[in-house]
């Protein structure tokens, strides 16, 4: 018997309602746009392969206005081959997209978007052709971002800002994967995060549960790891540069049963390593990468170089599977009493939609989201959607699909596409604007500076993401939750 892909439920509120409409409305219209149906796992008119999508949207205040900054699919990694590759490269040589999740596509889609603008803005004119229409206009007082200048010498590096009047909301068509899918730690579902009475354009005002993490080994603040493809001993006698450590047919069957027993019991996140299992450098989940934002923002490390302050996510519309506790907990709340970041934790408001992105019936228990490739759009290059295979993080030419050998190459989302857009033409173009000349020493060691800050919060993170394994038993639970917390 078949089901609906996604259940009927309730939602939050219309603002909730206003941002899914907009990422929704966009990701279909953008299939239109020349794009293989092959590529989208669309053949003859149905859909035959599952996705999840992510969009980041901008909500104009003065106009009552949200529009799309950028959009993607997708559910898949590289595997551990493929990554230790990567990993050994400097990132201005890594070719490869690591993770393609949705969510973390349309994260990558958002800065190129926001590098193009700071491009923009720098130049003495604004080129309205790169601008589509309705979702940018021809005056630079519609861009999310502004230029500005506090008449300090120290502003040099840092002429941009977010615009007062623009709020930023992510929109996720499934619960990102990783500790906000586990159900442990809170009783309860979505009914706190109820706002009726509010219009369309009104975003809720919300406070989070104070949360004490009882259980630091199993789980409740650590940082997960996504489960790539096995290696096999198989394949690495193909290989012989790796960093990955080698297991036989019968340890993956061993660990895939024990995954699952911990799955079952509400422990362990589904398609993540078991906690404690943090190798260093691997690809974290969807949930920890977005706590990570709200610490440090969604802009990233060279872009935060060029900005006033990080810009911040301020609300969170998820489909599928929206908990408000759960949610709350792996976004934000599991930071926000370690002693190192109280201060400094972003709370975003979360919601959930009641529009469906998945409307195909089903006929198994579970969602089983098989389609390899993404689609990928900003929306400052409108006319160039690209596709990316995540099993190979490549993108995928437009006239290759349906040939038997398809032909691949580097994404423009991939981090050395990134930096050469950074380095070589914004940079660049900020010299010549402001005639740079004699001050490249202190502009670099400005931007050194804002590059360590950068990482040493991020660095400190993942240290307080660390379960401390061993230290807690079942009748000292609050006091190692002090303890550790006091630690931080």
């Amino acid at each position: 018997m078949k089901r609906a892909g996604e259940k009927d439920r309730k939602s939050s509120c219309l603002f909730a309602e206003l941002i899914a409409r907009c990422a929704i409305e966009k990701f279909e219209e953008l299939k239109k746009k020349n794009i293989p149906k092959k590529a989208l796992g669309e053949e003859n008119g149905s859909s035959t392969t599952r996705t999840v999508i992510a969009a980041f949207v901008v909500f104009d205040e003065l106009k009552n206005e949200a529009r799309c900054l950028s959009v993607a699919s997708g559910t898949k990694t590289v595997d551990d081959l493929m990554f230790d590759s990567e990993m050994m490269k400097v990132s201005s040589e890594r070719f490869v997209i690591r993770d393609s999740h949705a969510e973390v596509l349309a994260r990558r889609a958002l800065k190129r978007t926001l590098a193009l603008e700071i491009l923009a803005l720098q130049s003495s004119t604004i080129d309205a052709s790169t601008l589509e229409e309705g979702e940018g206009g021809d005056d630079a007082n519609d861009f999310f971002l502004e230029k500005v200048d506090d008449g300090s010498s120290e502003s040099r590096q840092q002429k941009f800002r977010k615009r007062e009047r623009m709020s930023l909301h992510l929109y996720v068509s499934s619960c990102p994967c990783g500790n906000a899918t586990i159900r442990k730690w809170a009783k309860g579902g979505q009914s706190e995060a109820r706002y009726e009475t509010l219009g369309e354009f009104e975003i809720p005002k919300q406070k989070h549960d104070t949360f004490l993490p009882l259980d630091v080994c199993k789980g409740s603040v650590a940082i997960s790891m996504k489960k790539a493809t096995t290696t096999t001993a198989a394949t690495t006698t193909t290989t012989t540069t790796t960093a990955t450590t080698t297991k036989s047919d019968d340890d993956t069957a061993e660990d895939e049963d024990e995954n699952e027993k911990l799955v079952a019991k509400g422990m362990l996140a589904k398609g993540t390593l078991i906690v404690g299992e943090n190798k260093i450098g691997r690809m974290v989940t969807c949930s920890d990468k977005i706590a990570i934002w709200n610490v440090v923002g969604v802009q990233g490390g060279l872009l935060s170089t060029q900005l006033l302050e990080p810009i911040f996510i301020d609300s969170v519309t998820i489909g599928r599977k929206f908990a408000f506790k759960h949610c709350s907990r792996a976004f934000c709340c599991r930071i926000s009493s370690m002693k190192s970041f109280k201060d400094d934790v972003n709370h975003p408001v979360l919601m959930q939609c009641e529009r469906k992105f998945d409307l195909i019936p089903i006929e198994t228990a579970s969602i089983v989201f098989d389609n390899p490739n993404s689609l990928i759009y900003n929306c400052k290059e409108k006319d160039d959607v690209e596709v990316v295979n995540g099993k190979n993080g490549k993108s995928v030419s437009s006239s290759s699909f349906g040939s038997p050998t398809r032909t691949f190459s580097a994404s423009r989302y991939c981090s050395s596409s990134f930096e050469n857009l950074f380095f070589d033409k914004l940079l660049l173009v900020k010299k010549e604007t402001t005639g740079g000349a004699g001050q490249d020493d202190d502009d670099a060691d400005m931007m050194k500076q804002k590059l360590r800050e950068y990482n040493k919060t991020k660095s400190e993170l993942f240290l307080a993401f660390t379960p401390r394994i061993g230290e807690q038993t079942r009748m000292r639970r609050a006091s190692i939750a002090k303890k550790y917390y006091h630690f931080l």
